[in-house]
């Protein structure tokens, strides 16, 4: 990881669950479904879920 410290935590995220929250980026092109199912195989990972954008339009 790119942002982790000596323990494998992620800096960016140190006041949120002691840093043991991450966020990955996909290489365009790549699966999000898929790339979920990949980590949540791991070991160390409790729940691995999209970072959903939601936009508003507004028709007047």
């Amino acid at each position: 990881m790119k942002y982790a410290d000596a323990e494998g935590r992620d800096k960016r995220f140190v006041h949120l669950l002691d840093g043991r929250l991450t966020e990955l980026s996909l290489h365009p092109g790549s699966g999000v479904e898929q790339a979920i199912e990949i980590i949540r195989r791991h070991s160390g990972v409790k729940y691995a879920e999209p970072n959903y954008v939601v936009k508003v339009h507004s028709y007047a």
